[in-house]
């Protein structure tokens, strides 16, 4: 588990003749959470759980614009198997399980209010690794 506290304000900064001294510096988010639960089994099995928090920052300089925080939640199984001289591993994995709505880009000072780039729903995706032990 790992937690992340940052404040980023301004010091001494105008923007378009306005004093922005104590704002959130844009694009950082002031807490930032993430966990990973992971299972190995003796007979090669792997299964992995990762929960993280995104967004919860500012989208501009003026902090008029707030990305809310969402809760992440990505899965993998996997299973590692000797193969003559090679190991292989397969696994499958599940990116944004719950489909939670959060931003995957914030465009900082955007233009026309295009500050938010959504991330994808439920992605799936798979693979294999091949090692070989000289």
């Amino acid at each position: 588990m790992a937690y992340n506290a940052l404040q980023a304000t301004f010091r001494d900064y105008v923007s378009q003749g306005r004093q922005l001294r104590g704002n959130q510096v844009p694009g950082i988010p002031a807490h930032q959470v993430s966990a990973e639960a992971v299972y190995q089994h003796t007979s090669g099995a792997r299964a992995a759980v990762e929960v993280f928090s995104a967004g919860g920052l500012y989208a501009d300089d003026a902090n008029t614009v707030r990305e809310h925080t969402a809760w992440v939640v990505n899965a993998r199984l996997g299973h590692r198997f000797q193969m003559g001289v090679f190991e292989v591993s397969p696994f499958l994995g599940l990116q944004n399980l719950l489909s939670a709505r959060y931003s995957d880009n914030v465009r900082v000072n955007a233009s026309r209010g295009r500050y938010f780039e959504p991330a994808p729903p439920l992605t799936v995706y798979a693979g294999a690794g091949l090692s070989h032990r000289w």
